[in-house]
């Protein structure tokens, strides 16, 4: 059977934040979020609420993913998410999440 080539390109919603999680797995970043560089170290530890860290910043992406402007980008190929890339004005990645 090919493979269809063709990627689809879908901003990151808070319905998304699965298959963010999904295309992260296995990588050194699985459990990061991709919050950096929004937020500085001080910042992630003083993230509020229950959880442990990344139960906290997969909470802050998703309240980033609910924004008008969507921090990033998750491409699929054939339904499956095969991609992810990070996207925001230079002067926004330090105080998103503020």
């Amino acid at each position: 059977m090919p493979m269809n080539n063709h990627l689809k390109i879908r901003p990151l919603t808070p319905a998304r934040m699965d298959d963010l999680g999904r295309v992260l797995s296995g990588s050194w970043g699985s459990g990061c979020w991709r919050i950096f560089p929004r937020m500085t170290p001080k910042q992630e530890r003083a993230l509020p609420g229950p959880g442990d860290a990344s139960h906290k910043r997969r909470k802050a992406m998703a309240k980033l993913a609910k924004r008008r402007t969507a921090p990033g980008l998750l491409a699929y190929r054939d339904g499956e998410v095969v991609g992810w890339v990070s996207v925001a004005p230079r002067v926004t990645m330090r105080v998103e999440c503020r």
